[in-house]
């Protein structure tokens, strides 16, 4: 009797165990996600879930440029902790080329926002095929609402709305720990503090030259990019209005650094500021979207990013971050990167058999 005893207990275990693990995953079992029991590649369904109906007194709403202000008050808020979303930054995440409406989606409770999700339509090309898709950014729910299944909510609607024969997947990355389905790749973040920095300067042979990326260097620039994501398993593909938006400079809020050898375009550099306070003050802090160059005898991808660092020193950047995809690893080790959290790439609505390595990736999309 002891031993039944024992073993029905265990049962009751092991059935609570289920319960609450398929509880947990209430939402996600429910979409077209990736898992081991899918075998082809490719687009999931054509039928996206209906979503998730709002809560009493809570409602949804689709919001344009007027509502910029207000969402940057309340993402500085309840977003990443000490990041400010000034008017100028957040205007500029906000309104990537081809975004409506639906795009920028919030849902209000007592007429004010209480969380917010936006979609960015992109190109990418995954393992050599074309796909539109929305990157999915800035999923925030207000501090004293976290347990109201806003979250699951809000993504069904981004999931439901942005979606058109066209654009039919999404693409995303989760910090710390991946959501529960199977994630494209894990990769991490590595940061650099640039004003304590002890780089030894370097000094470019007379035929290089370092350069801010100006409006008659844009074409070549846009080619060069292009070519550089060929090699890539997962690369991004902006075309040329995407391009010149993302790497077009904007004061105190996006850089783009070209390298030149002679008059040719051999490097290009990206990185997309944030304001963050640190140790009671604002500062500057970069994200790098891509570092490319071609391969050269005389300067190597860690003198690119060594040379980029002494710039934007000189303008009071405070650090910088990048995640150890692409050629970016090779950064990290060879200038003393200090390591930071995971990072997983999430995929909605599209399956591949692979867990894609990190330098498989080609850009870090904001």
């Amino acid at each position: 009797m002891k031993y039944i005893k024992y073993i029905g207990i265990s049962c009751i275990i092991l059935l609570l165990v289920i319960f609450f693990k398929k509880k947990h995953h209430k939402y996600w079992n429910k979409q077209p996600v990736s898992t081991k029991k899918i075998v082809k590649e490719g687009i999931i369904t054509t039928i996206i879930p209906a979503p998730i109906k709002p809560k009493k007194r809570y409602y949804v709403k689709f919001l344009n440029n007027q509502y910029y202000g207000d969402i940057g008050i309340f993402l500085s808020e309840h977003y990443i902790k000490n990041y400010n979303y000034n008017t100028q930054s957040i205007s500029w995440l906000l309104s990537y080329p081809y975004m409506v409406e639906r795009n920028r989606i919030a849902i209000y409770n007592e007429n004010r926002i209480v969380s917010f999700i936006c979609a960015k339509p992109m190109s990418i090309n995954i393992k050599d095929k074309p796909l539109q898709l929305h990157y999915i950014d800035l999923l925030a729910v207000h501090k004293d609402k976290r347990k109201k299944n806003l979250a699951p909510t809000i993504i069904s609607y981004a999931a439901a709305l942005c979606y058109t024969g066209n654009y039919t997947s999404y693409i995303f990355k989760i910090e710390r720990k991946p959501l529960p389905f199977r994630y494209i790749s894990k990769s991490k973040y590595a940061f650099f503090n640039i004003r304590t920095n002890t780089l030894e300067p370097l000094k470019l042979p007379n035929q290089y030259s370092l350069e801010l990326l100006e409006s008659d260097n844009i074409d070549k620039s846009f080619s060069f990019f292009i070519l550089s994501q060929k090699k890539y398993k997962l690369g991004f593909f902006p075309d040329k209005v995407q391009f010149d938006y993302y790497f077009k400079n904007v004061k105190d809020v996006n850089i783009t650094y070209i390298l030149k050898l002679e008059d040719k375009i051999i490097g290009l550099c990206n990185i997309v500021l944030n304001t963050v306070k640190l140790f009671g003050k604002y500062e500057y802090v970069g994200e790098l979207t891509t570092i490319e160059l071609e391969p050269q005898v005389t300067i190597n991808i860690s003198d690119f990013m060594k040379l980029v660092i002494f710039k934007l020193r000189e303008i009071n950047i405070t650090y910088i971050n990048i995640v150890n995809i692409a050629q970016n690893r090779i950064i990290i080790d060879r200038l003393g990167f200090g390591y930071g959290m995971d990072v997983y790439f999430h995929m909605y609505n599209y399956h591949i058999n692979e867990i894609l390595k990190s330098y498989e990736i080609g850009y870090n999309p904001v």
